[in-house]
């Protein structure tokens, strides 16, 4: 699954060199017209360590509701990335943070419902909910497979099915999936899960922990 906690906030987007206090009066127009200005600066921002304000900016970007699946992404990577920053500035406890994370990426969703990335940077964002919610999280990936749109993109769902399979004790189901999974690029993992599967087996009474 995507490593959120290692990433830096949206490293391919491109940066903003400077967002001075004239920078932003002088371009006051494109930020009360326009969403993406609010969240250049949302980005350098948090580049700065300034999580709190940086939190605004994407509030007043949203609130010009843009229809970009891609910035709802970003608020919600955010919000998983600070959590403590989160629950500190909204007032909530973490499982709310994740809460209001998982409704930003279903926002995004709801305007590309046809795209398969929006769906998997929901379905990742349930690796980083604790405790696990199982039935959700593989409910997501469940629909990311219905998306997918080449051998690559159905192999990356159906390892993460598989993972799902064995960690709610359905190793025969988790089988199955890897079994459907034909990508070259999928069979290191394929492998590992058949291999824990198989572990399992010689020791039924240990539980199975999955990355």
């Amino acid at each position: 699954g995507l490593d959120l906690e290692g990433q830096k906030p949206f490293p391919s987007r491109r940066k903003v060199s400077h967002f001075s206090s004239a920078t932003r009066r002088t371009f006051q127009p494109a930020f009360t017209e326009s969403a993406e200005p609010w969240r250049e600066l949302a980005d350098q921002l948090l580049h700065t360590g300034r999580v709190m304000v940086a939190f605004e900016c994407f509030e007043k970007c949203l609130a010009l509701l843009p229809l970009e699946a891609s910035y709802y992404e970003d608020f919600a990577t955010t919000l998983l990335l600070y959590r403590p920053d989160a629950a500190a500035h909204y007032k909530l406890t973490e499982q709310a943070v994740f809460d209001k994370a998982l409704r930003m990426y279903r926002r995004g969703m709801n305007l590309e419902p046809e795209n398969f990335r929006q769906a998997v940077a929901l379905a990742e964002a349930y690796y980083l909910v604790t405790p696990a919610r199982l039935v959700e999280g593989q409910a997501a990936w469940e629909h990311a497979f219905k998306l997918a749109g080449d051998e690559s993109e159905r192999s990356e769902a159906l390892v993460h099915l598989a993972r799902y399979a064995i960690n709610r004790s359905h190793p025969n189901l988790a089988r199955v999936y890897l079994e459907q999974v034909k990508e070259p690029r999928w069979e290191l993992p394929k492998l590992a899960l058949l291999r824990r599967i198989a572990d399992a087996a010689k020791t039924p009474a240990a539980k199975v922990a999955v990355p």
